[in-house]
């Protein structure tokens, strides 16, 4: 027989003595309060009725539930309708819990009315069988509500900048086919001359300034269409309903780090221990305040932030755990195991309101060299970019966790090689030595000299190891080669190189194996254990053993020689970090595309090659 594992219980998950619920409505509720009989011992007392959700009889209300000494009310989230039960009962002193309606469904078969809905509410509460949503504290939820609206008007800023742009395409007017977006300095110039009755397209094309300068020659040819009077008034109504949107906007930014400021919770410390709004600005401050701690993320501003700390508050007790928070938000898959099947159900919907300001962090962080931006680009090679920018938002949120639970805690960038430089590389010498112990042998790591600059370079996402070889001055290979790049007729050009396996070439390194590609001076060979070979071209020296570089390599680096197909020993670098080659194929290959791959792969390294040479 197994062990039994014991499961300990939530908090809410407890039996309650004296509990109430509220079927919320419109204009009204229905109240039900549960408590033990004292006439008939071991059963229960039920109380239904009507109130009116006005603030008086709410008030009435919870005096009347804290005299009865209901311990906790439970209230279904409906719409915005539940607002004024949970404030008024609130502040009554009572504890109050809101929950989601589609976990108070009632059991199928039975008539559903409010009273049996409210009856039902309450029987679950009392047993500990609902879990209480999310629901912050006062001048957090006040905080939401300037966020919120902000966010709303940015959304309708955007939708008269896209009102704006279809006016100019009915009035022939193509600029937005030039400029990038009409929220610049020089279209809006543009578009205040047309309102004010300035026709000319040169005249006009000639207010653009910085970049858009360049382009005066198309702004000219996209700015002569047929713009009327009544396009000049319509334009004017849409450019005053910017400009007052984008007033509101700024107005509700200074608002929102107002009312951040006096939350103790977002306070910064400084180094002799004072706190305060202003506390934590200095470069030697022990804590940063929460606006600042966030805005350190990659991709993450102020407005971001702001609106993050609104969403989910500043207390990360409220969920334990990272992976609760995920959860929480929604950013992870359900699990559902049943016997010895596991899958992973769909991500369910979160609030619109985080998740669209980790979209928008997660977007930026993917465009930049960043560890989170590799992380995005490694993810989007195998699982799409959807996937990926969904896995960036959740690292955030991650990020975010622990930057709220310690305030001392700072964010530091892995970097982008961090996959490369750590996980990567002791999963390889943990793999290795496991290997070589599983033999009975005993494992010393050591680490290797420092590498060049140079060669810290070589690496990409075509390549393989990059290897330095000497070339003989005359090799009939890189000659053919060189004639197929470009240096003959078109017919010529297109013509296959004979890659065969086993092609000898007696005056040529790596002649052998897979296959080899020479230009003008530069050897590239694709190997079949995946290996680059790359070596500049210089004249032969008489007596020089084959394979061995006649490159002056720096002192502290050995080079080693590897079985490699038909028994050739090819020297390469020790240390040289290692990528993939992912072309494993015998077929012939075009000159063309691998000379432009290995060009693309030897760009970063070539300068640095020259002035070593």
């Amino acid at each position: 027989m197994q062990q039994p594992q014991q499961v300990e219980d939530e908090d809410h998950e407890r039996v309650w003595e004296r509990v109430a619920a509220i079927d919320v409505a419109k204009a009204s509720g229905v109240v039900c309060t549960r408590v033990p009989d004292e006439g008939r011992p071991g059963r229960r007392r039920t109380l239904v009725w009507s109130v009116t959700a006005v603030m008086g009889a709410v008030t009435e209300l919870g005096d009347h539930l804290r005299c009865e000494g209901i311990e906790v009310v439970t209230l279904e989230s409906t719409g915005e309708y539940w607002r004024i039960w949970h404030a008024v009962l609130e502040a009554a002193g009572l504890t109050v819990q809101l929950v989601n309606a589609r976990s108070v469904r009632n059991v199928p078969g039975r008539a559903k009315t409010d009273k049996k809905d409210a009856v039902w509410l309450a029987k679950l509460t009392e047993r500990g069988l609902l879990q209480p949503s999310f629901v912050p504290p006062h001048d957090i939820r006040r905080l939401r509500e300037y966020t919120r609206l902000r966010a709303d008007l940015v959304h309708d800023r955007t939708r008269c900048w896209a009102r704006l742009e279809k006016l100019l395409e009915r009035a022939l007017i193509k600029v937005s086919s030039v400029a990038s977006t009409l929220d610049t300095r020089s279209v809006r110039a543009m578009i205040e001359a047309l309102i004010a009755g300035e026709r000319s397209p040169r005249i006009l094309a000639d207010l653009a300034v910085g970049r858009l300068r360049a382009k005066r020659a198309e702004l000219a040819e996209a700015l002569d269409g047929r713009f009327e009077d009544h396009h000049g008034e319509l334009a004017r109504i849409l450019l005053d309903q910017i400009d007052a949107l984008t007033r509101q906007i700024t107005a509700l930014e200074e608002k929102a780090g107002g009312l951040i400021a006096q939350i103790p919770a977002a306070w910064g410390v400084d180094a002799d221990g004072a706190t305060g709004p202003a506390a934590g600005a200095g470069p030697d401050a022990a804590a940063l305040p929460a606006v600042a701690r966030l805005d350190e993320i990659t991709g993450c501003g102020t407005i971001a932030a702001q609106a993050v700390i609104a969403e989910i508050g500043l207390d990360m007790t409220v969920f334990g755990t990272p992976a609760r928070l995920v959860s929480w938000a929604k950013r992870c898959p359900q699990t559902r195991q049943s016997g010895k099947k596991n899958t992973a159900g769909k991500v369910p919907k979160g609030s619109p309101w985080l998740n669209g300001v980790l979209g928008e962090i997660a977007a930026s962080a993917a465009r930049t060299d960043t560890f989170l931006g590799e992380r995005y680009r490694r993810l989007a090679r195998r699982r799409g970019k959807r996937k990926a920018l969904a896995a960036i938002a959740r690292s955030i949120l991650v990020i975010i966790f622990h930057l709220l639970a310690d305030p001392a805690a700072r964010f530091r960038d892995l970097g982008p090689d961090h996959y490369d430089n750590r996980i990567s590389r002791e999963r390889k010498i943990s793999n290795h030595v496991r290997q070589l112990q599983s033999l009975g042998l005993t494992v010393t790591i050591e680490e290797a000299a420092a590498l060049p600059a140079w060669s810290k370079i070589a690496r990409g996402g075509f390549g393989a190891r990059l290897i330095l070889l000497p070339v003989p001055d005359r090799c009939r290979f890189c000659e053919r080669a060189a004639r197929v790049k470009g240096r003959a007729a078109p017919a010529e050009r297109r013509r296959r190189l004979p890659l065969t396996r086993g092609a000898r070439e007696p005056d040529h390194v790596g002649g052998r194996g897979r296959g080899a590609v020479g230009c003008a001076g530069w050897v590239v060979r694709f190997g079949v254990a995946g290996l680059l070979v790359a070596g500049r071209a210089q004249p032969w020296r008489p007596g020089q053993a084959r394979g061995q570089p006649a490159l002056p390599w720096p002192a502290g680096h050995s080079l080693v020689s590897r079985r490699h197909d038909d028994g050739l020993g090819v020297p390469r670098l020790r240390g040289m970090r290692p990528l993939s080659l992912k072309r494993p194929s015998a077929r012939p290959l075009r000159a063309g595309s691998a000379l432009t791959a290995a060009r693309r792969e030897l760009a970063a390294v070539v300068p640095h090659l020259r002035a070593w040479l």
